[in-house]
């Protein structure tokens, strides 16, 4: 009687090597960089996805929480990252348009969100949060690229 073997798992069985394949390209990259990446996507999810389909009493549960956490995560580490590349007699104004920038976008947004709420439909708004909010995860990734190819040394203390 031959012996009886479980099949195996595609997945189970491409895990070390998918896994090792990651660390390589990631290999050099600040920390900092990766987790704007995963607050970024993982506010798109709590933002784009979960406020405009879901009931009022998911949303509380699911929604609220989820955006609450990925942005104390992420302000903190977005403040130090723009010092951080700043350099020392200039991080005044480094700090001065990053503060400036969330000024900008809390005039902007509520008139180009009506926009897209009257000109184009009300779920517009969503979507066109979810696109800049997944081009701004890429732009910190190839950001964070960026850095690693001009082997900027300011940032691997992180």
């Amino acid at each position: 009687m031959a012996p009886q073997t479980e099949p195996v798992n595609t997945a189970a069985a491409l895990r070390p090597h998918l896994f090792h394949r990651l660390r390589q390209a990631t290999a050099g990259y600040p920390r900092s960089f990766w987790i704007l990446f995963w607050g970024m996507l993982i506010q798109n999810v709590g933002t784009s996805m979960v406020w405009p389909f879901l009931t009022i009493y998911i949303r509380q549960r699911l929604g609220i929480p989820l955006t609450t956490v990925t942005l104390l995560i992420m302000i903190p580490t977005s403040t130090a990252l723009t010092a951080n590349l700043a350099p020392p007699d200039m991080r005044g104004r480094y700090m001065g348009v990053y503060s400036l920038t969330w000024g900008v976008g809390f005039g902007l947004g509520p008139v180009v969100g009506g926009l897209l709420n009257d000109h184009v439909a009300p779920v517009a708004m969503w979507y066109g949060g979810m696109a800049l909010g997944l081009a701004a995860a890429v732009g910190f990734v190839a950001l964070g690229r960026w850095l690693k190819v001009q082997g900027d040394s300011s940032l691997r203390s992180e």
